[in-house]
């Protein structure tokens, strides 16, 4: 129980259990309710409720979020709940998350009466009239709805009508603070059982198995095991291989992967291991058990980094690795144009196409040849997205002086 005038925060939203880009987002949202509120009562929803208590420092209250709508007294019991981790509203895998999210955000609304903040929210794409209907019911459940791009901005003031305070803020995962570079060193060493090689250009990769035009209705973690990679996918493989060795001839190189996602319905470290096998630099697999923050350190030491999901690159480029994104979605072709880097993203899908070997090794030889250059663009333009986290912390300050949430929509 938390104490009198000990403000009491409910976070819900990502997929903390296997993936670790949504993990860096949950712990960048501790950071800020503890630098403004150290003294916070910070609830979560969790199916790794040990994991999540060892690592967050945080109470579990419930294992899914619709068992909350049976706990109306404890919903009651909030300052406030805090929406956010990922790509939250769309529908280009499933029907069934807005729904999900439309409903148990409308009812914790009614429940509970609290202010409910939409915090580094990504929307889109909606393209089925479905998707859109429950993703505004879910937006309208909200007081206000920091999103994390000018895409969901306007998807927000359009599906909101503008009844809805509407604020852009960068990705939360960008003000993730790193562990220590000595740690990182140790880490890699004791529990990878991998030390580089003074002189070796280090490579970090991280992949993704991607669904080109794939419509579903129900989400991946419900049909685990049942969705063909397809052939696209197999060429990626190939050719990211291809291109990699390609670049690696008369050059020490060692390539590590980076499996941020694993669970039974998206297993990077499988598909790290397809790669991994055809390459002929030594290469290695991470297990990756450890903190979103030891993730950002361990990028930190590579070379050069290839990343197809968005948080594995945001991780790197803080970093300052100068990092080719491979984009499966607008928001990763949108963020390294923000940074002044729209030249080292590529559509994934490319890779498959006839020309996509010669036009990854390409890019990849590129950014090798100028990387002190991107590395200062990186450092400059870095520093000025952080210094748009503000509406971060202005509404969390708001929420912390127990302004009165407007009346239910």
């Amino acid at each position: 129980m938390s104490n009198p005038g000990q403000p009491r925060i409910l976070i819900l939203g990502g997929d903390l259990a296997g993936n670790l880009g949504d993990r860096a987002i949950r712990a960048v949202m501790l950071d800020h309710i503890r630098g403004l509120a150290p003294d916070a009562d910070v609830c979560v929803v969790s199916r790794e409720p040990e994991r999540d208590r060892d690592e967050f420092g945080v109470r579990v209250v419930a294992s899914s979020a619709p068992a909350l709508l049976g706990m109306p007294a404890f919903l009651r019991s909030l300052d406030a709940v805090l929406f956010g981790g990922g790509q939250l509203l769309q529908d280009d895998s499933s029907q069934v998350k807005n729904m999900h999210w439309a409903v148990v955000l409308r009812g914790i609304r009614v429940l509970g009466r609290r202010p409910l903040i939409g915090y580094g929210i990504g929307i889109g794409p909606l393209q089925t009239a479905t998707g859109r209907f429950f993703a505004a019911r879910a937006l309208r459940a909200l007081n206000v709805c920091i999103v994390r791009d000018a895409r969901s901005a306007q998807w927000a003031a359009e599906l909101t009508r503008n009844r809805v305070p509407v604020a852009v803020a960068p990705d939360p995962a960008i003000a993730l603070r790193p562990e220590s570079e000595a740690a990182a060193r140790a880490y890699l060493a004791g529990t990878e059982r991998v030390e580089p090689v003074p002189g070796e250009i280090l490579i970090g990769v991280a992949g993704r198995r991607f669904f080109p035009g794939r419509r579903g209705i129900l989400p991946s973690a419900w049909t685990a095991g049942r969705s063909p990679e397809g052939p696209d996918f197999e060429l990626f493989k190939e050719r990211l291989a291809s291109a990699i060795n390609r670049f690696a001839e008369g050059k020490k190189v060692r390539v590590l992967f980076f499996p941020l996602y694993q669970s039974a319905w998206q297993d990077d470290a499988k598909h790290a291991r397809d790669v991994s096998a055809r390459l002929t630099a030594p290469s290695h697999v991470l297990g990756l058990r450890c903190t979103s923050r030891m993730v950002k350190t361990l990028e930190g030491l590579c070379d050069l980094f290839v990343g197809v999901p968005m948080h594995s690159t945001i991780m790197a480029m803080g970093m300052g690795v100068p990092t080719l994104g491979l984009a499966y979605a607008d928001k990763t072709q949108d963020l390294f144009a923000e940074l002044g880097m729209a030249h080292w993203s590529l559509p994934v899908a490319r890779l498959a196409a006839a020309d996509g070997e010669p036009l990854f090794h390409d890019r990849l030889a590129q950014l090798y040849a100028r990387r002190e250059e991107v590395r200062s663009a990186l450092r400059s333009n870095w520093s000025a997205l952080e210094a748009r986290m503000s509406p971060y912390r202005e509404w969390m300050t708001r929420l912390l002086q127990r302004t009165p949430a407007p009346c239910v929509r």
